[in-house]
C-alpha cells in the first residue's frame, strides 16, 4: 500500500501542474489575440496641411518647364562591309563634319578595287585607239576611200568606249566612313577589329551647339503661339542667364493628356554651356489680363504633364485628377477638375494613398 501511495502521489503533483501550466498559457493566448485584434482594428491616420483653389489675376507673362534636346543628333550607320582597321569612334570625342572616322578592309572588295584599276586602264586605252581610228576614217572619208556609215559606226564605237570609262569612273569603292555632321560621339559601339555590314550602328552623335527647349502647353496658351515668334528662355542652372529663342515647331496634334509639344531653338552659349537633358523654362508673354483658378504647384501629385491632387473628403484623402496650365510664381492654373471649395492637400502628400485617413493640421 505504502509503495502504491509513493507513486501515485507524484502522478498526481505532475498531472496537477502539467494543468495549472496548460490554463496559464492559454489564458496567455487569449489575452495576445485579443490585442492583436484590437491593434488590427486601428487605423493609421496621417497629418495633412489643406490649401483651398483660389482665384488669381494673372499678369503678362507665364513660364513653362521643358527640357533641352539638341537640333541635331544622330544614329551613325555604316554603309559599306568590312572589318575596321581605324577608327576614332571614342566615347566623348569631339568630331567634324567630313572627318574620316573609320577605315576597313574588305578582301573581296580590295581584289575588286584592283581588277578596277584593270579595267580603267583598259578602257582609257581603248578609248584612244577609238578615237584615233575615227580621225584616220574622217580623212579617208573625204577622198571617198570609206563610205559614211563605216564612219559612222566608229563615231558609234568611240561613244561605247566613253560610256564605259564613265562608267568605270563612277564605280567608289569606299574603304571609310566620314562624320556626317559635327557634334560629340555621346556613346560608341565599334572597335578596331568589328566587322561592319551595311545598316551596323556604329555610333550616337549628339550636337549641342544648338539646342531646343521642349514643351507641353494646353490648347489655351499654344493656340496664341505662332512659328517664328521670339520667346525668352531662362535655364534652371543659370536662373539669371535669359536667352532669346525662335519658335521652330509647334505639334499639329495633342498626345493623350490634351498637350500640344512646342520647341523654341537657342543658341548655345560658351559662357553658360548648356548640355541635352536639362531643363528650363520659357517665359511667354500673354497679353490677357484675367482671373484664374490656382493652387500650389507643391500640391501636385505626379508631374505637371499628368497632374493629380489629394482632396479631403470627411476625413479621407481621394486622389483626383485635375488638368494645369502654367506656372505662375508658386503657383500653377487649374482648368479642370477642382473647384473654389475643394480641399486641396498641401503638404504630406507623399506619405498617403488614395482612400488614406487624414487629419488636417492648423
Amino acid at each position: 500500500m505504502k509503495r502504491i501511495n509513493s507513486y501515485l502521489i507524484p502522478s498526481m503533483l505532475a498531472a496537477g501542474l502539467l494543468l495549472i501550466i496548460t490554463f496559464t498559457l492559454s489564458r496567455n493566448k487569449q489575452q495576445l489575440d485579443a490585442k492583436a485584434a484590437i491593434g488590427s482594428t486601428k487605423t493609421l491616420v496621417f497629418p495633412v496641411t489643406i490649401t483651398t483653389p483660389r482665384y488669381q489675376r494673372m499678369d503678362g507673362s507665364f513660364t513653362a518647364q521643358g527640357y533641352f534636346v539638341p537640333v541635331n543628333s544622330m544614329a551613325l550607320t555604316s554603309d559599306i562591309s568590312g572589318r575596321i582597321t581605324v577608327t576614332t569612334l571614342k566615347d566623348g570625342t569631339q568630331i567634324h563634319k567630313g572627318e574620316n572616322l573609320v577605315s576597313v578592309f574588305n578582301e573581296s572588295e580590295s581584289i575588286e578595287r584592283q581588277q578596277q584599276v584593270v579595267d580603267k586602264q583598259l578602257a582609257i586605252e581603248t578609248l584612244g585607239k577609238a578615237r584615233a581610228d575615227l580621225e584616220k576614217m574622217e580623212n579617208m572619208l573625204k577622198s571617198n576611200a570609206i563610205t559614211a556609215r563605216e564612219v559612222e559606226e566608229q563615231r558609234l564605237a568611240v561613244s561605247s568606249a566613253q560610256a564605259k570609262l564613265n562608267s568605270l569612273n563612277a564605280i567608289r569603292r569606299s574603304t571609310g566612313i566620314t562624320a556626317p555632321i559635327s557634334g560629340t560621339v555621346h556613346r560608341s559601339y565599334v572597335q578596331v577589329g568589328s566587322y561592319l555590314s551595311p545598316g551596323t550602328v556604329m555610333a550616337d552623335i549628339v550636337d549641342n551647339s544648338k539646342l531646343k527647349l521642349q514643351m507641353y502647353l494646353l490648347d489655351k496658351d499654344v493656340i496664341k503661339l505662332s512659328k517664328g515668334d521670339k520667346i525668352v528662355v531662362s535655364p534652371d542652372l543659370y536662373p539669371d542667364y535669359n536667352v532669346t529663342g525662335t519658335i521652330v515647331y509647334i505639334a499639329a496634334q495633342a498626345d493623350a493628356n490634351r498637350n500640344f509639344l512646342v520647341e523654341v531653338q537657342i543658341p548655345n552659349s560658351s559662357i553658360y554651356p548648356l548640355m541635352a537633358g536639362m531643363r528650363g523654362r520659357a517665359i511667354i508673354k500673354n497679353q490677357n489680363n484675367h482671373q484664374t483658378l490656382t493652387i500650389p504647384s507643391k500640391a501636385i501629385v505626379g508631374s505637371l504633364k499628368d497632374p493629380n491632387v489629394y482632396v479631403v473628403n470627411r476625413g479621407i484623402a481621394v486622389l483626383k485628377k485635375i488638368t494645369t496650365g502654367h506656372l505662375q510664381g508658386e503657383h500653377v492654373v487649374v482648368y479642370d477638375g477642382l473647384s473654389s471649395d475643394d480641399q486641396v492637400i498641401e503638404t504630406g502628400q507623399s506619405n498617403i494613398g488614395n482612400g488614406s485617413k487624414v487629419q488636417v493640421q492648423k
